[in-house]
């Protein structure tokens, strides 16, 4: 499940509102997989989709739910993809075909 906040912060600040709003609501808290400024990852078993839900937008830290999705993958290609070298720019000075 990706998600969003709508401040830049620390990982560790992240996991730890994650951990006690999962205890505040008395269910399993979901695993942060990946976080990077506003954005992250995490992770819940399909039984605990919907708690992971209410959960992330019950946290004290302003969350929104971006996305879920049934692959770790498919969220981090569309949330955390790389800049592929001379993405954005424009060529000058080449033909096409060489």
């Amino acid at each position: 499940m990706a998600f969003e906040t709508s401040e830049s912060m620390d990982a560790e600040t992240v996991s730890h509102e994650i951990i006690s709003s999962a205890v505040r609501l008395g269910v399993r808290p979901p695993k942060l997989i990946q976080f990077e400024g506003r954005r992250g990852i995490v992770r819940s078993l399909e039984p605990e989709k919907e708690a992971t839900l209410e959960l992330l937008n019950s946290a004290e830290l302003p969350m929104k739910t971006l996305r879920t999705s049934g692959t770790l993958k498919t969220l981090r290609k569309r949330y955390f993809a790389p800049k592929m070298k001379g993405e954005g720019e424009t060529k000058v000075g080449r033909r096409e075909g060489r």
